[in-house]
């Protein structure tokens, strides 16, 4: 799952699955065209204080980079304590996870395994199950 693709579930996991953003007047990301199909929903993240991008001069959102598990875990951690929760510092727990501030063992709260290969496997496949699970605690 790349960055636009994941903008779409974090927004709709905050709004509701209803929810569409409407069309950006302008533009904030420099590498998001107004005309493209996720230009809406990296604005919406932006307004919802979900993203501060990817890059900073200029502001870019990086769209069509792939996510990793360890990136997506902080999405969807902040999706049910909100976006202004800030993970923990690693500890190490996972072997396959880099020691990296931000790159949290928020993982470990969403799952118990031993090893959660954050790097290797596509983050829809494998954020599907804990996303919904989120989602439902954040609507309840």
């Amino acid at each position: 799952m790349n960055r636009a693709e994941s903008a779409v579930f974090v927004v709709r996991g905050v709004h509701g699955a209803d929810f569409t953003p409407p069309d950006p007047a302008e533009k904030i990301f420099d590498d998001v065209a107004l005309t493209e199909w996720y230009a809406k929903w990296a604005k919406q993240l932006w307004i919802d204080g979900y993203t501060a991008g990817c890059g900073t001069d200029p502001l870019t959102y990086c769209p069509l980079q792939e996510h990793t598990i360890a990136e997506g875990s902080v999405f969807y951690l902040r999706m049910k304590n909100g976006a202004d929760y800030a993970p923990p510092d690693p500890t190490g727990m996972f072997a396959d996870v880099p020691l990296e501030p931000g790159m949290p063992d928020g993982l470990r709260r969403l799952t118990e395994r031993e090893s959660c290969c954050p790097v290797k496997l596509n983050l829809s496949c494998r954020l599907a199950p804990w996303m919904d699970s989120i989602v439902l605690q954040v609507h309840i």
